[in-house]
C-alpha cells in the first residue's frame, strides 16, 4: 500500500454522512467526516485542534442512518482543514457496517496528486 502512495495511487474514498468522536489520553474531540476508504478516514479539522500525529486514538464513527463504527487508528496526517486517519484495529461488530459502506470501492483504487 505505502508503495502505490508513491506512485500516486490509493484506496477509493467514499464520501459519507456523519459525526466522529476523537479520544486520545485526556483529548475529547468532535468533529464531521468527510470519506472513508478501504484503509482509513478522513475528518474536518476540529476547532482548536491540539492533537499529534500517532497511533492509539479511540474514534466513535456515528452515521445518520444510526450506524455506529468503533475503531482504533493512527492520526497520519494534520493538514490546514482535516485529519487523516488510518485503521489500526476495528472490532468485528464494527467491520461488517464499514465493508457496508465501502461496497465494491472497497477493492477500488484511484489516482492523486
Amino acid at each position: 500500500m505505502k508503495e502505490d502512495a508513491l506512485h500516486g495511487i490509493r484506496p477509493r474514498r467514499v464520501p459519507v454522512d456523519g459525526s466522529i468522536q476523537i479520544m486520545q489520553g485526556d483529548l475529547l474531540e468532535v468533529a464531521r467526516v468527510r470519506d472513508l476508504s478501504a484503509t482509513g478516514l478522513r475528518v474536518e479539522m476540529p476547532r482548536g485542534w491540539r492533537g499529534k500525529e500517532g497511533p492509539n486514538y479511540i474514534l466513535d464513527l456515528f452515521l445518520d442512518d444510526d450506524r455506529h463504527i468503533h475503531m482504533k487508528a493512527s492520526l497520519k496526517r494534520i493538514l490546514s482543514d482535516s485529519l487523516g486517519f488510518e485503521y489500526q484495529e476495528i472490532p468485528d461488530e464494527s467491520q461488517a457496517a464499514l465493508w457496508d459502506i465501502l461496497g465494491e470501492a472497497a477493492f477500488v483504487k484511484e489516482r492523486f496528486r
